[in-house]
């Protein structure tokens, strides 16, 4: 057995982490600029081998760890149907999803961040993507004057 092809894989792994790493004060600042349609969201998933990776909210104990995640995408819709949003980060028939969006499928452990649009209009809520559904972390994830 060749193992050489598993060390170029790691290497692999570990440059397009550090390549999503890279993008996140992008995708950061254009959460906090964006005006919505009249929501604003953002997709943060868990990248490189973390333990929790694709595990439902019931292993974490309700314990979210803002820092175990990376922003990597951030834009506008015009409703807050989570389900879509699962369907158009690569769960839907073709596979397809938003352009700039270099993340994975969306999928269980990944959150969604959304506020109505004008930072006075709404706050931030942040939701959990579970094996069915969806479940709130505002409170573990979203911290006063932060997304």
């Amino acid at each position: 057995m060749n193992f050489n092809n598993f060390e170029k894989l790691s290497d692999n792994a570990k440059e397009y982490e550090k390549t999503l790493k890279k993008q996140e004060p992008y995708w950061k600042e254009r959460l906090d600029t964006l005006p919505g349609n009249p929501y604003v969201y953002g997709i943060y998933q868990m990248i490189g081998g973390h333990d929790g990776l694709f595990l439902p909210l019931r292993y974490w104990k309700n314990c979210i760890e803002k820092e175990n995640y990376t922003l990597l995408y951030a834009g506008e819709t015009d409703t807050d149907n989570l389900d879509r949003l699962y369907l158009a980060f690569g769960n839907n028939l073709d596979g397809s999803k938003p352009q700039g969006f270099l993340g994975r499928t969306l999928s269980v452990s990944d959150i969604i961040v959304m506020r109505k649009a004008g930072k006075e209009t709404g706050t931030w809520s942040a939701l959990f993507v579970e094996d069915i559904g969806f479940a709130d972390v505002t409170e573990q994830f979203i911290t006063e004057n932060q997304n």
